[in-house]
């Protein structure tokens, strides 16, 4: 099924070559009058906007990154924060990469640049001695007419999807989990207004959290808020850790100062007023992801995770149409640290039950492994079908299910897999029977 509507494509580029970034638009008029795509770059930004909330609100919804690599390219940060985005997305099979190596600079060094194919072809700068500039452009434009015309016929357009691709390394993570997908529905939906939203997901740490809350925020996040594109789906550019925390202080004198350094752009201080209005400058839903494994739990784990709670019951309210979304992940290990695996679940037993959205306590998830009826359901998927033969891959299944090897706590129980190793080899086998 084709899109019925332009690929949105953001231009991420230093500053020091716009002239370079205006003369590939230039090039690309021709797609851009056929609304083939529609190009955003920073310029687009009118005065009195808020150029952060608007920058991240197009990171949120590109499908295609132009990353115009020059020196000032690689040696700027706000360049390096846009290369992340885009690489995430492409991971998760919601956006495409395209370098486009403007002028001479080390880019074959750079392994976040080397693992795309670049343009133009051969890696060759579009700027260089010897070089003609305009022909190097028409090969760049030619060659992500290509890609473009590639996504414009091939790329599946679904209500649940929205402007999402299908990647072969994210596709895997859908492979049911749709009880805990529901229940997190069902709980952000039953969320008083002006609060954040807290969730705990625990499992093994082979069950794939991230990914889990990757998913929530493709799909449910989104269409239980009512969102669209205007009000994307924020997560924070880093997670928020426990370690190395000083366990003595007030909840704001332990993560306040941990929140802080992940806000971008960073608050005045890391005063809640301060955290609350660097968050409130983002549209739609922000997301924090938090993640304690059983190694990082120790003694202090259950004051932390008081602590950690109470930190967002007294976040100041949030205005109408804000929503801030808060994960943490807690990871149980192997049975050498056994006990840690048992205060961690021991600390969350006063929480698994709370059915009363207006008591400020977290929803809890356990995140389960993997059964063979789940992943055949998964083949039965429209989704699933239209990207690889079923059919064959199928035949796999039960050999992946009926392995005699042992498994330890981490690796699910007997037939079962954790969500982690099996989407690697659900992976290998889509690609192998990709259509």
């Amino acid at each position: 099924m084709a899109l019925a509507r332009p690929v949105r494509a953001f231009y991420s580029y230093s500053h020091h070559n716009r002239k370079e970034q205006a003369r590939l638009e230039t090039f690309l008029a021709p797609m851009i009058r056929r609304k083939e795509i529609q190009t955003w770059g920073d310029t687009a930004i009118r005065a009195g906007k808020d150029w952060r909330a608007e920058l991240d609100s197009q990171l949120a919804v590109a499908e295609i990154f132009f990353l115009l690599v020059t020196a000032d390219y690689l040696g700027s940060e706000e360049c390096w924060k846009e290369l992340r985005v885009g690489l995430d997305r492409s991971e998760e099979g919601n956006a495409r990469v395209i370098p486009v190596i403007t002028r001479p600079c080390g880019w074959q060094t750079v392994p976040e640049i080397q693992r795309w194919q670049v343009l133009p072809e051969g890696g060759k700068p579009v700027i260089r001695k010897g070089s003609q500039p305009d022909e190097e452009w028409q090969d760049v434009a030619a060659g992500i007419q290509k890609v473009v015309s590639e996504m414009l016929t091939s790329v599946p357009a679904s209500p649940s999807q929205g402007a999402d691709t299908l990647g072969y390394s994210w596709t895997p993570f859908l492979c049911d989990r749709s009880e805990e997908d529901e229940t997190f529905r069902k709980a952000l939906g039953a969320h008083p207004e002006g609060s954040p939203f807290v969730c705990i997901l625990h499992g093994d740490a082979q069950q794939a959290h991230k990914e889990f809350v990757k998913r929530l925020e493709r799909s449910a996040i989104s269409e239980v808020l009512g969102l669209d594109s205007r009000q994307p789906v924020h997560r924070l550019p880093s997670d928020l850790l426990w370690l190395g925390l000083n366990t003595n202080g007030s909840a704001d004198e332990i993560f306040g100062p941990e929140l802080a350094d992940i806000l971008d752009p960073p608050p005045e201080s890391a005063a809640k007023d301060h955290l609350a209005a660097a968050v409130a400058r983002r549209r739609g839903a922000t997301v924090v992801y938090s993640v304690v494994s059983a190694r990082d739990w120790h003694q202090s784990g259950p004051r932390l995770l008081e602590r950690f709670l109470e930190f967002w019951r007294d976040w100041p309210r949030l205005a109408p149409g804000q929503h801030l979304v808060v994960f943490l992940a807690l990871l149980y290990l192997e049975s050498h640290i056994q006990g840690a695996n048992t205060s961690m679940a021991a600390a969350l037993k006063p929480y698994e039950n709370s059915g009363n959205p207006d008591s400020g306590n977290p929803k809890v998830i356990a995140l389960p492994s993997i059964r063979q009826e789940h992943v055949e359901e998964w083949l039965r998927d429209p989704r699933i079908q239209r990207i690889c033969d079923t059919a064959r891959l199928g035949r796999h299944i039960p050999l992946i299910f009926g392995s005699n090897e042992p498994r330890g706590r981490s690796q699910g129980g007997a037939g079962e897999l954790p969500m982690e190793p099996l989407a690697g080899i659900l992976e290998g086998l889509l690609q192998r029977y990709r259509i």
